[in-house]
């Protein structure tokens, strides 16, 4: 009983870490927000604070809507080739990101072969692209987001792990989207 008793608060003192830790990134995130209006720095403070609080977040994209072409393209990365991956322009539905911006609705993919059927629908220039984008690595996880503003659609979030599946949590999502 004493046992189970320590277990339980060893538990909860590590998801009041884990939230306390989420709190200081959106108070950062704000702050980041309301100090600067140059897109390309704001968007690094958000890669950084991304990834102090999903850490298992080993590939990061943001996506963001181009009104002209209707596509999303990716604006800021981590973990992904830079120059490759802001060449990729997902059409509305296509693989993960295409699919959360068009549902308005985190993704969860808990294993490669969850993965791969996600991005099934890949157009073969986005197919290579992507594969380029993040090198010789297979993707084992994903977690995608919509960016939504005043009811509007922006883009999304998407995190890669290509280490380990399941490295994402349902409980991710909320702070993503926050």
């Amino acid at each position: 009983s004493r046992e189970e008793i320590a277990r339980w608060n060893s538990e909860l003192e590590a998801r009041v870490q884990q939230r306390t830790r989420e709190l200081a990134t959106l108070v950062t995130s704000s702050h980041a927000l309301a100090s600067t209006l140059e897109l390309d720095a704001l968007f690094a403070i958000l890669m950084q604070e991304t990834r102090e609080v999903v850490p298992m977040a080993e590939g990061i994209a943001l996506l963001l809507l181009d009104e002209a072409t209707q596509t999303l393209v990716v604006r800021s990365s981590f973990g992904l080739d830079a120059e490759e991956s802001a060449r990729l322009r997902f059409k509305v539905g296509e693989a993960i990101a295409g699919k959360v911006f068009a549902s308005q609705a985190p993704a969860l993919f808990q294993t490669k072969q969850d993965v791969r059927a996600a991005q099934a629908n890949f157009s073969a220039e986005n197919l290579a692209q992507f594969s380029r984008a993040v090198g010789a690595r297979e993707v084992f996880s994903a977690v995608g987001v919509p960016l939504i503003s005043k009811g509007a659609r922006m883009g999304a979030l998407m995190l890669y792990n290509f280490t380990r599946p399941a490295a994402f949590a349902a409980s991710d999502t909320p702070i993503l989207q926050a």
